[in-house]
């Protein structure tokens, strides 16, 4: 997994700002025994006039609330998303001092229950982070006090979903959104990546999610494709029914290794080439040698037959821009003189 970009940190804002994929992450992930009192239909988003400490907008926290069947009152879900590569120590004092403020906008508005008291909170963090969490989820874990004085620790907890080490069990069937996002996420070949992006064009066809197939479908281009692929033509796709076909045809062709290596690999590489040879021409030459070996396993794992002069033709030749063309052409060819056309 990348580093966190604000390109990323948006994308998920404008996943988890549609209803059909907060109702599957309640119903699904988060999944406890007392959320079937939970009246789903009336699921709706909050907007909230509160900064955090320091006057800093919470542009990465979304609030959603919904009626409590058994009661009269609104239960509020207070979602944080957190892409840092690595855990926050804190979380628990951060995840306490929002929900806190939350409530604090929440009496200012006269938000309050019809007992004039203050109403429920679920405070979530959703982490896709590389290295997984393992950081105190309640505030009482922070806090060093004589045992005389623990009926005075504040008694709070957040619950976690750490994306990246959830069961494989759990999102299966892929028959929601948000299963489909997290195993597209995962994906590490070319049949994960497929079977992901099939799962998440068919849960978002219905006509309402129109929308959500919108962010979808930018956040493919924009952050998934491009690495995946990198230097690689990324089809584009006008919305998610054109997609599945367009991406397939494209993503099934490249060997597998490309999808487990990344672009961070590539890129390492790419350096410890230019070192070893000290020389821009070394550098050239590895990325050559490295197209040259592309297009002779596209063609092994597509059964395209080289010739023995197609084989020396692509061997001989150095020019980047004619090298990427004959990959490019070694997706789609029906035989290997196709390629050389």
């Amino acid at each position: 997994m990348q580093p966190p970009k604000p390109e990323h940190d948006a994308s998920y804002k404008s996943f988890f700002s549609h209803r059909a994929m907060v109702e599957p992450l309640l119903r699904r992930i988060v999944a406890q025994e007392w959320m079937k009192d939970l009246d789903f239909s009336s699921l709706e988003p909050v907007k909230t006039h509160f900064v955090g400490p320091q006057n800093h907008k919470r542009d990465t926290d979304l609030i959603w609330r919904l009626h409590l069947k058994s009661r009269d009152e609104w239960l509020y879900v207070y979602l944080l998303l957190e892409f840092q590569s690595t855990p926050n120590d804190f979380m628990a004092l951060r995840m306490l001092t929002y929900t806190c403020l939350l409530y604090e906008d929440l009496v200012k508005r006269k938000q309050l229950t019809p007992y004039a008291t203050l109403p429920p909170v679920l405070p979530i963090l959703l982490y896709n982070g590389k290295t997984p969490w393992t950081k105190a989820d309640q505030i009482a874990d922070l806090i060093d006090s004589p045992e005389g004085l623990s009926p005075y620790v504040p008694r709070f907890r957040y619950h976690l979903i750490d994306e990246g080490r959830l069961p494989e069990d759990l999102l299966e069937p892929t028959d929601d959104p948000v299963a489909a996002l997290f195993k597209l996420e995962r994906a590490q070949t070319s049949e994960d990546l497929l079977g992901g992006l099939r799962s998440m064009f068919e849960t978002t066809r219905a006509p309402d999610l129109k929308s959500l197939r919108e962010d979808l479908i930018k956040w493919l281009q924009r952050n998934v494709l491009p690495i995946r692929f990198a230097g690689q033509a990324v089809p584009e796709a006008q919305n998610l029914l054109e997609a599945p076909q367009m991406l397939a045809e494209t993503i099934k062709t490249w060997p597998e290794k490309w999808l487990k290596e990344g672009l961070e690999q590539g890129r390492a590489e790419g350096r410890a080439e230019g070192r070893a040879e000290g020389r821009a021409e070394g550098k050239a030459e590895a990325a050559a040698e490295e197209r040259r070996s592309s297009i002779i396993e596209v063609c092994s794992a597509r059964g395209l037959v080289l010739s023995g002069s197609q084989r020396r033709r692509i061997s001989d030749t150095r020019d980047l821009d004619q090298l990427r063309d004959w990959l490019i052409k070694a997706a789609s060819a029906d035989s290997a003189d196709d390629i050389f056309t």
